[in-house]
């Protein structure tokens, strides 16, 4: 039986790296492009269940909001070392996958994109 998660507004924040771009200032569709991108590479990570990969698609320093308070972790090994994949695996899962994935708002320096997933 598949789970259909739905993020209510993720914000990703892509930051202007010449070299990647190829240009000084990006247009908000190719900041667009870059948020697909960016959100295709955080789930491939996660399915790839090492936290140390899946660290890799964040930026840092990196505050995860969660049940009571927030948690900050300053690098991508602070915060590999906190993630267990076991209680995700117990509940039988194998994989999640995009359904659905859309930019809302793009500037220059910030995309704001509405994304469900299932399991």
């Amino acid at each position: 039986m598949k789970r259909t998660l739905v993020a209510a507004i993720v914000s990703a924040v892509v930051w202007s790296t010449g070299a990647v771009l190829g240009q000084a200032q990006a247009t908000p569709v190719l900041r667009s492009q870059e948020a697909m991108v960016a959100l295709d590479r955080y789930l491939e990570t996660w399915n790839s269940r090492d936290p140390s990969v899946w660290a890799s698609s964040l930026h840092f320093p990196h505050v995860r909001p969660g049940p009571g308070a927030f948690e900050m972790s300053q690098t991508p090994e602070q915060y590999a070392a906190g993630i267990d994949f076991g209680q995700t695996l117990k509940t039988g899962w194998h994989h999640s996958e995009w359904v659905s994935r859309d930019v809302l708002q793009a500037g220059a320096d910030k995309v704001h994109a509405a994304g469900a997933w299932q399991r």
